[in-house]
């Protein structure tokens, strides 16, 4: 796992308008013709976009509190929602949650090279029973046969298989859009760190609910029950519902999007480099966040991926490095949260990507952020009053 630390927007880096549509999908053709645009210029193109966004959502959100019933203000309704969800966490909490392993559920295997001899490796989660093997490759048909040998030794098959090291597949074999890669690697470490599966996948429940398919979701979320294959399909179909829920119905269209074998390898082994990576710079204290007393007028809504002790993080799969755009998002995550009701981002120090395609973590000190840049994302971008 690669370590980078210090990522920041660069002074002169162009960018283009549509990043801002694609903050979780795959960096555009770097090859095509670009308008180079200073620092300034970058920054504003963005806060352009974020209001015409926000004033979507806004009139959005008023139209359904009216047709709903609701006749008072809508700050008035937020203070109203703020008050609930106050009540709500002091009756429910919110704790850790370490790995919990059961005994013969999960199987996590690896290659390593020794002096140029391939190693196999396979370890079971609970008991750390270890399977070694040499080999002359790492081709598919030999971790097959590793894992034949492996099952025969151990006397049964256990639930779930996770590799982790191992290389992926190019991007360009994968049949699942990369938003929809990026939101089955995201949910399913959920489930993976004990979030129960139905609480991981409440978006894309709702907004199949919105578009009149909650029975066909509900019957989809049944089938979620492990990381098999049939499990990884029946979750990017459900998936697909996610867009509808936090864009709206009018804006979804279906895709029926579906793992072929290259597919779900690579996403089965991210979500195995995911858990990984919290076992390593976890524990997760809070995933799914929201900014709650932190929305403004300019943005109304939005969600986080993972908090652990003091690092905000954001989990990207694209193949490129984490672009100013990427950054400027997990600031305005930091200050938005600050802004909130939650005391949890008090204690933030580094903001933080961990992309699970490249297997790559890049972290910046809070301290190090310019304060005029974060000066100018508080008042111009986000729209908090100056004091």
């Amino acid at each position: 796992m690669m370590i980078i630390s210090e990522v920041l927007p660069e002074s002169g880096k162009q960018i283009d308008r549509q990043e801002v549509h694609r903050i979780h999908q795959e960096h555009p053709d770097e090859n095509g013709q670009r308008q180079r645009r200073n620092e300034l210029a970058r920054l504003f193109v963005v806060y352009d976009r974020l209001r015409l966004i926000a004033h979507h959502f806004d009139q959005d959100f008023q139209s359904r509190l009216r047709a709903a019933g609701y006749t008072g203000s809508e700050r008035s309704f937020r203070r109203l929602v703020a008050e609930e969800k106050k009540t709500w966490r002091v009756k429910h909490g919110r704790t850790h949650r370490p790995a919990s392993w059961s005994p013969g559920e999960h199987l996590v295997i690896d290659w390593g090279v020794i002096a140029g001899v391939h190693v196999f490796a396979a370890v079971l989660a609970w008991s750390r029973f270890r399977f070694v093997r040499f080999a002359a490759d790492e081709k598919a048909a030999t971790t097959m046969g590793m894992l034949a040998e492996c099952f025969e030794v151990l006397g049964g098959t256990p639930k779930v298989v996770l590799a982790d090291r191992m290389g992926l597949h190019p991007r360009s074999m994968e049949t699942v859009p990369p938003d929809l890669a990026g939101l089955y690697v995201d949910y399913m470490t959920r489930v993976a760190m004990g979030t129960p599966v139905r609480v991981a996948f409440h978006v894309p429940l709702l907004g199949a609910r919105l578009v009149g398919q909650g029975e066909y979701a509900e019957s989809l979320l049944s089938r979620v029950t492990d990381f098999s294959p049939a499990s990884a399909r029946a979750a990017c179909l459900l998936l697909d519902f996610d867009a509808a829920s936090r864009r709206g119905p009018q804006y979804w269209r279906p895709r029926r999007m579906v793992p072929d074998d290259a597919t779900y390898y690579n996403l089965t082994r991210m979500v195995a480099r995911s858990r990984a990576f919290f076992d390593e710079y976890g524990p997760v204290v809070w995933d799914g966040f929201d900014f709650e007393g932190g929305y403004t007028d300019r943005i109304t809504s939005g969600s986080g991926d993972f908090l652990t002790a003091d690092t905000l993080w954001d989990f990207k799969v694209s193949s490129y490095r984490p672009n100013p755009m990427y950054t400027l998002q997990l600031l305005v995550y930091w200050r938005m949260g600050l802004h909130s009701v939650h005391d949890e981002y008090r204690m933030v120090r580094r903001l933080g990507f961990f992309n699970p395609r490249r297997d790559e973590v890049w972290l910046l000190d809070v301290d190090r952020i310019d304060g005029r840049l974060v000066d100018w994302t508080d008042h111009e971008l986000i729209g908090y009053p100056k004091d």
